[in-house]
């Protein structure tokens, strides 16, 4: 699993996720996602590169998340893959981390979340 980061101004970064998101996907990212999420604003994750996610995947996302709400900032998805949107879309997990087709959606719901 790759990750990199990019600022994209305005108290946002976007975060690209790739490769799979299982097991040991998850611990190779956990520990950048986790400074991330305590040290950035806005989090924009960017899934188009995720081709398969897994239990302790959705974990590590759900995580990163609640650090990111903890702080006053929202998180937002971009783009998951089809299995990745079904997984999300199935748990639930849509309604904590809205997903969203576009950069610019994306952007646009991490300055006015629901």
């Amino acid at each position: 699993m790759d990750i990199t980061s990019q600022e994209l101004g305005d108290g946002i970064t976007l975060v690209s996720l790739t490769g799979i998101l299982d097991i040991k996907g998850a611990e190779a990212i956990d520990l950048h996602l986790s400074v991330l999420a305590q040290s950035r604003g806005h989090l924009i994750l960017d899934l188009s590169g995720v081709a398969y996610m897994a239990s302790m995947g959705l974990r590590c996302l759900v995580n990163t998340a609640r650090l990111v709400h903890q702080r006053g900032f929202t998180l937002v998805l971009l783009s998951p893959t089809a299995g990745v949107q079904k997984v999300l879309v199935s748990t639930g997990m849509d309604s904590v981390m809205p997903i969203h087709a576009s950069l610019a959606e994306a952007a646009a719901g991490v300055r006015t979340p629901a």
